[in-house]
């Protein structure tokens, strides 16, 4: 039998958005250490790299579109402060208003999910 591979997804924190100008929104973002073999002391800056996910937790469907990539990052930090980091990254992107477009695009791919799903049931329905 072959040996299973893992891929390390590392940690995991999740930010919610303001909701006066993002209700239902929040921010996943999922960081790990560029290199896996780093051997680091929690004082030593290292670099991570940092996947951002757009999360709409309102949407409560059994075929859920509830997660889209944004991007990835690398910040330089040490394991005491990348949390820190991460949140100021999410402020800079706030304040630059860069979460508008992956808002708007959930936006529009759960409409056209949401008509193409009311049109198929309506069609299971005929039959």
């Amino acid at each position: 039998m072959e040996r299973l591979k893992y891929e390390n997804l590392g940690t995991t924190i999740g930010i919610r958005l303001p909701q006066n100008e993002y209700k239902g929104f929040s921010v996943v973002a999922r960081f790990k250490p560029v290199n896996e073999n780093t051997h680091f002391s929690s004082d030593e800056k290292i670099d991570y790299s940092v996947n951002l996910w757009l999360k709409e937790y309102t949407v409560d469907d059994e075929f859920k579109i509830e997660t889209q990539e944004i991007d990835t990052y690398t910040i330089s930090a040490t394991s005491k402060r990348i949390k820190l980091e991460i949140i100021k990254l999410i402020e800079q992107m706030l304040t630059n208003n860069e979460f508008n477009k992956f808002v708007e695009r959930f936006t529009y791919t759960y409409k056209c999910f949401d008509i193409g799903n009311s049109l198929e049931e309506g069609e299971i329905i005929e039959k």
